[in-house]
């Protein structure tokens, strides 16, 4: 079995059942004892879960963000995936947002051809890359300025208002870090207050979210199906998912 699915199905046994036995899961996902706890030691320094004596659980109580290194290299291949179907969305002259996520950050290599675009991201990777390979007739701003092309500076805009109220924006690209029947969650309340504010001054709202995160909760609610206008995955949801996107007129495409 591939490393990564291997991580992939312990995670989700570990989702679901909260405390599981090492016994247990060896049996589940068909590996040796050492390889489990080689696994498990991974898992845990990612913050995903506890070892304890004889199992496992999951790691419920942690509200931080997972460091960016860490996020940017879990799932990077469906994440590219997702990000090529929602780069058919961009064309020139618009006016886009681009959440911080690593999901979110596959996008920016498939725009910098794309002319006159209007970009505002909260993400200070996505920013420094853009404004070093888009083309000069896009720009690229953050809260507080516009990005200096070539330059890793911002040149300030003074304002009494929130700096976004100032965007007329087409389509607002977000992620997530988990979706089921009944909303989208973040771990971060500030991440779920942000992204709510940005949805409302938004068009339109399209949430990228691989496989990985169906089916999980989070601490803080950032909206219900109604809030987004386009999803798109890796893989096809399941019943459940695809049921509560189909009562709310959201377009839902997969890899």
């Amino acid at each position: 079995m591939d490393a990564q699915k291997r991580l992939d199905d312990i995670m989700s046994i570990v989702s679901k059942k909260k405390r599981v036995s090492n016994a247990d899961l060896s049996k589940a996902v068909f590996c040796s004892p050492s390889t489990l706890r080689r696994d498990l030691i991974e898992l845990e320094k990612k913050e995903l879960l506890k070892r304890i004596h004889g199992g496992v659980i999951l790691n419920k109580f942690d509200t931080s963000e997972p460091a960016l290194f860490l996020r940017e290299t879990e799932h990077l291949e469906q994440k590219k995936a997702i990000a090529n179907i929602a780069s058919s969305i961009i064309g020139p002259g618009m006016c886009i947002f681009l959440d911080a996520s690593s999901t979110v950050f596959e996008l920016c290599p498939l725009i910098t051809s794309i002319e006159h675009l209007i970009i505002f991201t909260s993400g200070l990777k996505a920013a420094s890359f853009l404004s070093d390979s888009c083309s000069k007739t896009t720009k690229i701003f953050v809260n507080g300025g516009e990005i200096k092309h070539r330059a890793s500076s911002i040149i300030k805009v003074d304002s009494g208002s929130q700096f976004i109220d100032h965007f007329n924006i087409d389509v607002a690209f977000f992620s997530a870090r988990g979706i089921d029947q009944n909303g989208i969650y973040e771990a971060n309340l500030a991440q779920a207050v942000s992204k709510k504010y940005v949805m409302e001054h938004s068009r339109q709202s399209c949430l990228l979210i691989d496989n990985s995160k169906f089916n999980q909760s989070q601490f803080f609610k950032i909206g219900d199906f109604k809030n987004y206008n386009i999803l798109i995955s890796n893989t096809k949801p399941d019943d459940n998912l695809l049921t509560s996107a189909e009562k709310n007129d959201i377009e839902w495409l997969f890899d």
